[in-house]
């Protein structure tokens, strides 16, 4: 157990730990049920409710280290880490015996201690045979016989010990999590070395169809390679849309436009970033699976998002051959490692046409700034909320407030005031001057 204790860190850390686990918790909670009652076919209100539940998630560890220097903690769970082993009722029976403690201002008052008085019945005087008193019984190597009592572990070790292994594990999913993404960034660097540019003067109707779809003037990089399987953007401050190296002359201009519109739609609305900020709360929080489900939802939704740029200037059932269509053509090329791409789907096909068909669907692709406004002020105030909601020890708030019972002068509990004509707990009587204050121990 003391082994496994060296790797704790600490009951700060892990109280700050659980205050920035229930902010994450309750701010993805609070985003599926907005988007599940009130946005179930607005792609674009649940995007921004995932997105903002996303940076309260990441800031989380953050907002409960601040709110701790602060004080903004205001309910106390007591989590018994700090409650003392339970005292051996063997040991309890009789106190430790101390030093002699006398406390007058003249020794010379204290008359001499009487020896024992010893009753004797008339019968047994003039004999000489009359057996001697019993000694009084040694106090000391009784109670050295109850110290003798091995150190037991405390509920508090036995927690500490449990978190600490779960801390290790948690470590340990953080790395390979991490080296996963590393190997994705090695992976991209050697996609960039073989992209080659799009030819923009044999399909410019095409990129002008684009332009006004998404309503820009200038179009993000458009690249082909022959490493893909499927049309994706990679990049992270360079993001470029990637077509495998043959789609263009497999697929009619009419698919080469809503695919393009797609792909690009990810890069003008900023995709790239949300999608490293998901590999960052997925790393940290990979042990937690309501973040899974917040990355799955946020997918579906950015997805979602990038197909209405295409629906608003094309028909629905178009759209969905045009998908069929593209996913039994890009089956034959070799696929990429899915570590590379920021930007993912992580819904079925089956669930996307379903939505493409939907007739009550939204085609909203931005929030306006009223609304925008509004989602982080809510998602704010939830984030400040919990984390004033501190998760703390409540006996030590307990010693902080509690008034002393005793004066500073108080002997130690171990001594008691003995007076004439008491009997200490052992059973040997004590003369002491009735003028004087004195202190003996109990043995």
């Amino acid at each position: 157990m003391n082994w496994i204790l060296k790797f704790y860190p600490g009951d700060g850390t892990m109280l700050l730990a659980a205050n920035a686990l229930a902010q994450a918790i309750l701010a993805i909670l609070l985003a599926w049920l907005i988007g599940a009652v009130l946005a179930r076919r607005n792609a674009a209100v649940r995007y921004a409710l995932c997105v903002a539940a996303l940076a309260v998630t990441l800031a989380s560890p953050a907002t409960a280290f601040v709110a701790d220097r602060l004080g903004l903690a205001t309910i106390s769970f007591d989590l018994g880490l700090n409650r003392p082993a339970p005292v051996p009722q063997a040991a309890a029976a009789r106190p430790t015996p101390v030093a002699p403690l006398l406390e007058t201002s003249n020794v010379s008052d204290l008359s001499p201690i009487p020896a024992p008085v010893v009753a004797v019945p008339p019968s047994a005087i003039g004999k000489t045979d009359v057996a001697p008193a019993p000694a009084p019984k040694p106090i000391a190597s009784s109670v050295s016989a109850t110290l003798a009592v091995p150190p037991s572990v405390t509920a508090g070790e036995i927690v500490r010990g449990v978190l600490a292994a779960v801390l290790a594990v948690w470590a340990a999913g953080s790395l390979f999590l991490l080296a996963r993404m590393i190997h994705g960034w090695g992976v991209l660097t050697s996609l960039r070395h073989e992209l080659k540019p799009f030819d923009g003067r044999r399909h410019g109707a095409v990129l002008a169809r684009v332009r006004a779809a998404l309503g820009v003037e200038k179009l993000p990089p458009i690249m082909l390679s022959g490493i893909v399987g499927s049309p994706i953007t990679v990049g992270l401050f360079r993001p470029a849309a990637v077509l495998p190296k043959h789609l263009p002359q497999t697929i009619s201009t009419d698919e080469l436009a809503d695919i393009l519109t797609h792909e690009c739609a990810h890069i003008i609305q900023r995709d790239h970033w949300i999608g490293f900020i998901q590999r960052l709360v997925e790393m940290i929080f990979w042990p937690l699976p309501l973040v899974h489900l917040l990355n799955r939802h946020l997918s579906a939704a950015r997805e979602e998002v990038c197909d209405n740029y295409v629906l608003r200037r094309t028909e629905p059932q178009k759209y969905a051959r045009c998908l069929v269509d593209l996913a039994s053509k890009t089956t034959v090329y070799q696929k990429m490692p899915a570590t590379a791409c920021l930007v993912q789907p992580r819904w079925r096909m089956e669930d996307r046409i379903k939505g493409l068909v939907d007739n009550r669907r939204k085609l909203m692709t931005r929030l306006n700034t009223w609304v925008l406004l509004a989602v982080a002020a809510a998602f704010l105030g939830t984030s400040v909320i919990v984390a004033g909601v501190g998760v703390a020890r409540a006996g030590d708030a307990e010693n902080k407030t509690r008034q002393p019972t005793t004066s500073p002068t108080t002997a130690p509990a171990t001594s008691e005031k003995i007076s004439w004509g008491q009997v200490a707990n052992d059973g040997v009587r004590f003369g002491v001057s009735p003028n004087t204050t004195t202190k003996l121990p109990l043995a």
